[in-house]
């Protein structure tokens, strides 16, 4: 029996992947984030970890179009920050730099007030993981523009 999550089209088993198990150094196979080795330090490794929100932007932008507030988006930059960091500590990693990534379609959404209310939500979430002495440094990152 399929779930819900897999009727909409998420492959919650990640088939595929194994196709760069060749090519990925992975000092823990099977972990829950590729670990690669540190070149300086090898008993240790290394993370460099990407997720996204997934299909939460969409519900994100519903919300914005509906109430014509862009401050809905600010939850988007919460959700990336948790899910990356809770990522990481799946295999005990401490989170050490963080970078996003936002594609922006320019003729749907203004991209000034979503930028907004990203940096906001990124200030927020760092200032809150600050009070648990998680401190990642914020790296920025790339801001595309796709209109399709």
């Amino acid at each position: 029996m399929s779930s819900k999550y897999a009727k909409t089209g998420v492959d919650v088993h990640k088939k595929g992947i194994e196709v760069f198990e060749a090519t990925v150094k992975n000092i823990i196979p099977g972990a829950f984030c590729v670990v690669t080795p540190d070149p300086d330090l090898p008993e240790y490794g290394l993370i460099t970890h990407l997720d996204g929100a997934g299909s939460k932007t969409i519900t994100n932008w519903l919300m914005a179009k509906e109430y014509d507030d862009n401050t809905y988006f600010r939850s988007v930059a919460t959700d990336i920050v948790a899910m990356n960091i809770d990522d990481t500590d799946c295999v005990n990693s401490e989170p050490r730099s963080f970078a996003d990534y936002v594609a922006i379609n320019g003729f749907t959404t203004p991209k000034q007030e979503f930028l907004k209310a990203l940096n906001q939500g990124l200030k927020e979430s760092f200032d809150l993981l600050d009070k648990f002495g998680i401190n990642p440094y914020f790296a920025g990152g790339e801001t595309a523009d796709l209109p399709d």
